[in-house]
Formats: structure tokens, sequence, C-alpha cells
């Protein structure tokens, strides 16, 4: 189960996903960082709760996007795009 940047200034990076939270940001702190001023700096979290994936917007200021809808917060699924910025990630969880 992993999150796979396919478009955006870090195409092709992985990072993979296990129980604990992980934030997406322009921080360097965030354990998916993405170089990209339209990034804030803790931009959406994933977090795990009762055997599913979750995302959540942390009030960015351009929004968390889910198959090209904006979202507060969103179960995940196999295939799923998630747009932060100019990356387009996808979620793989087989």
């Amino acid at each position: 189960r992993f999150l796979k940047v396919i478009e955006g200034p870090i195409a092709g990076h992985r990072v993979e996903l296990g129980e604990h939270p992980l934030t997406i940001g322009r921080a360097p702190d965030n354990g998916l960082p993405l170089p990209d001023p339209a990034v804030s700096s803790h931009h959406a979290r994933i977090d795990f709760y009762q055997g599913r994936y979750f995302v959540s917007d942390l009030q960015s200021s351009n929004g968390t996007y889910l198959n090209n809808g904006r979202i507060d917060q969103a179960p995940l699924n196999d295939g799923d795009i998630l747009i932060v910025g100019q990356s387009k990630i996808q979620v793989v969880l087989r």
C-alpha cells in the first residue's frame, strides 16, 4: 500500500502507507514533501482508521482534490487520484 506521485515536481516518487498518519505538504517535515508554491506547508493528511485510509485537507489555501472533486475529508480507494497543487498522486491499496 503506497502513494505514487504520477505528475508534478517529484513525479515517480512513492511513499509507503502504514497505520500512522502521513502528512503531505511543502514543509520538509512531511511524510510526502512536495516542493511546490501552490502547496501549503502542511496541506493534507492520510489516516488509517478502522481498516480504511482517509484523506483530510488541513485547511490548505488551494484545497485538496480527490478524483477532481474538492474534499475536506474522504475515504480512499485503490486507484484514486489525489491532486495537491501541481501534483497528481495515485493511491495504491492492493
